[in-house]
């Protein structure tokens, strides 16, 4: 797919679905010279979680580096960064309270999928509609109705709509 099918793509998805902000595409990338000439730097520090929202509120593009991310372990698993030790055996997780038992903080970070550490150097969002990038991944944030509308759709279309690509090929 080219840029434009994925754009084509974008609008379609959010036009049939009735969703109210865009799916976000995101690129990862190990070499800054991918960052298309045509989208900036973030011009502020904020979490993966924010800039995947400020995506979908502002309908713009951007990049980000390590440096960018405020939430060190987000970046960690996006391959950022090395993971900090004290999140990787549960025990921030545990401290924090959100666990009452440091066993299963530990293998609820195990199970959480990670890139390889400081295998990305730069992350590159914008919305699936405009993205001037073909991106790796592809987040549906919708209610349950359009998930499950999603799935169905990836189920019946899983050869000419590649959605899961390999993280390995940035």
């Amino acid at each position: 797919m080219n840029i434009n099918e994925i754009n084509k793509t974008g609008r379609k998805i959010i036009e049939v679905m009735g969703l109210t902000t865009p799916p976000v595409a995101i690129m990862l990338t190990s070499n800054i010279y991918r960052i298309p000439e045509s989208i900036d730097k973030i011009d502020n520090n904020m979490s993966h979680c924010q800039m995947v929202n400020k995506i979908r509120e502002e309908s713009v593009q951007f990049y980000a580096f390590e440096e960018n991310q405020q939430c060190k372990n987000g970046a960690a698993v996006m391959g950022m960064r090395e993971l900090n030790p004290e999140f990787a055996n549960g025990n921030e997780l545990y401290n924090e309270g959100h666990y009452k038992d440091r066993y299963l903080a530990k293998e609820t970070i195990q199970q959480i999928p990670k890139l390889e550490p400081n295998s990305v150097k730069a992350i590159i969002y914008g919305p699936l509609n405009k993205a001037d990038f073909i991106p790796d991944i592809v987040l549906f944030i919708g209610n349950p109705e359009n998930i499950m509308q999603i799935s169905r759709g990836m189920e019946q279309e899983a050869n000419s709509f590649n959605c899961w690509r390999n993280a390995s090929n940035y």
